[in-house]
């Protein structure tokens, strides 16, 4: 990962490190934190890529999880480690499908593909 990649990811840690701030931060009632969430959930947050995101229950449970396991480095992005990596299909079926693909459109089409 480059130095702008680790930037950018610190930057969405520290998002959603913002929005669920208000609840991990401080000692609060149960009634006083279900008003925080309900007002975290209610809102409009603007992500650091300038959209505007509003945040799922599912979602705030998720970060405030993560961020109670990890600390900050829990609302880090998560890469899969088998990304572009396809499992479910083998890359003979894959290629096959390709190759019959280049059959279809050259009897429909009369176009030869390289």
């Amino acid at each position: 990962m480059t130095r702008a990649d680790d930037d950018t990811e610190r930057e969405w840690a520290e998002f959603r490190f913002a929005v669920i701030s208000p609840l991990v931060c401080g000692e609060y009632s149960k009634e006083e934190k279900e008003l925080i969430r309900k007002g975290v959930l209610a809102k409009a947050h603007l992500a650091p890529d300038g959209s505007s995101w509003q945040i799922s229950e599912r979602t705030l449970r998720s970060w405030v999880r993560a961020y109670k396991c990890f600390g900050l480095r829990g609302l880090y992005s998560k890469r899969r480690s088998t990304r572009n990596c396809f499992k479910a299909i083998s890359a003979e079926v894959l290629e096959a499908a390709v190759e019959l693909r280049r059959e279809l459109i050259v009897l429909t089409h009369g176009i030869t593909l390289p």
